[in-house]
């Protein structure tokens, strides 16, 4: 496997609606330490319990899977 460009530490995500949720969740799929940040207090408490805010396949189980990379917070 050939060493990457960057070292990236940290992926910072702006808004957790319909593109950032997912795209967030995608990286931390990936295994990229990723924090995402929305100014929805309701919409973080939600997903710090493990509960979206909307359906979109595939998500929940990337949620699960990948929680221990991403943190939210607004």
């Amino acid at each position: 496997m050939s060493k990457p460009l960057i070292d990236i530490q940290r992926i910072s995500v702006i808004g957790l609606g319909k593109l950032g949720l997912p795209l967030t969740l995608a990286l931390a799929h990936k295994h990229f330490k990723v924090i995402g940040f929305d100014i929805d207090k309701k919409r973080i408490s939600k997903l710090k319990k493990n509960i979206l805010p909307f359906y979109e396949p595939g998500l929940k189980e990337i949620l699960k899977e990948s929680k221990s990379f991403f943190k939210v917070t607004s």
